[in-house]
């Protein structure tokens, strides 16, 4: 096997466990920040925060579609990324495009939701999900 093919496997492999992680801190529970306005008994109001996964249909119905579309794009990648293992010049631009998306998509929610409801792990996500494009774009346009 030539030395090309085998740092084109190895992207891909890194790219996997990048996602594959990315999609385990989805699934957590407290991975995603959602701020709710209360009136406290002082006729105050005060923000509270719920966590909950990327996958929760709680986000949905507060019309956060863009935390579980991104798992969705996660899910696909991670379905690209197996069979790019076995065939590893197939599926080239599509593995360059979901990441890219998701990516995207998941930094929507750290932008416009506020500080407070920002996790750590939402941030981790975002990352990894950009180091997998940027690692795929490599791929795309130095290899063949």
């Amino acid at each position: 096997m030539e030395k090309e093919t085998k740092n084109r496997i190895a992207i891909v492999i890194l790219s996997f466990v990048f996602l594959t992680i990315a999609l385990v801190l989805e699934i957590i529970p407290n991975s995603l920040g959602m701020v709710f306005a209360v009136q406290n008994e002082f006729n105050e109001i005060e923000p509270v925060v719920r966590y909950s996964s990327y996958f929760d249909v709680f986000a949905i119905a507060y019309a956060l579609y863009t935390p579980f579309l991104s798992s969705l794009l996660t899910v696909a990648s991670i379905v690209l990324f197996i069979i790019r293992i076995f065939k590893p010049y197939k599926l080239r631009g599509v593995c360059v495009l979901l990441p890219f998306i998701a990516s995207i998509l998941s930094s929507f929610h750290l932008f416009f939701s506020g500080s407070e409801a920002v996790t750590f792990s939402a941030i981790i996500i975002s990352s990894l999900l950009f180091t997998v494009f940027v690692f795929n774009i490599l791929d795309f346009f130095l290899g063949k």
